[in-house]
């Protein structure tokens, strides 16, 4: 989550049709909050985002298609494409049981399963293309200062716990 309270939903790609509807990708797919939310932002950060209305959210195979009152035809959408998308945290619904926002994540202590020892902490997350089959990539920032990349996929992730505010993960021998 950002410090102003919005969390990122996803990544403005292109026009979609003539009307001024686009396609977001979102790492969270068919399951993001822009299943239901109605109020979005758009910007290159969130301390820059500017409002917008959703009249209308489809998934489809490639991203979502996101119509919003403000913007009404192609050329429009141009001037957003590759900005993202906000939400308020307040806006969004509780994440259920094993699911999480991937910005309660950032910070967070990793641990070393295996070898039960302290690794680092999270830096971020970077999405990767929808293309790719290894889910997004995290940036672990070690106890000796290292900045480490590792596919975020259940080879990797044993257990992500934001309640108690942990990330536990196996298999690290394979990556350093």
């Amino acid at each position: 989550m950002t410090t102003d309270g919005f969390i990122e939903l996803g990544v403005v790609v292109k026009p979609h049709g003539f009307k001024g509807s686009f396609l977001v990708r979102s790492s969270a797919g068919e399951q993001s909050a822009l299943r239901y939310i109605k109020n979005l932002y758009v910007g290159s950060s969130s301390t820059d985002a500017q409002p917008l209305s959703v009249s209308e959210a489809a998934w489809m195979p490639k991203g979502w298609k996101i119509s919003v009152n403000e913007i009404e035809s192609e050329e429009a959408v141009d001037t957003i494409r590759g900005q993202s998308l906000f939400a308020r945290r307040a806006d969004l619904e509780e994440p259920g049981s094993n699911e999480f926002y991937v910005e309660d994540l950032v910070g967070l202590p990793v641990w070393d399963c295996d070898a039960s020892r302290p690794i680092g902490s999270l830096m971020g997350v970077e999405p990767l293309s929808d293309r790719s089959i290894g889910g997004d990539r995290w940036w672990i920032k070690t106890q000796t200062g290292k900045e480490v990349a590792i596919p975020a996929n259940a080879r990797y992730v044993e257990e992500v716990n934001t309640k108690q505010g942990y990330i536990r993960l196996r298999n690290v021998g394979e990556l350093c």
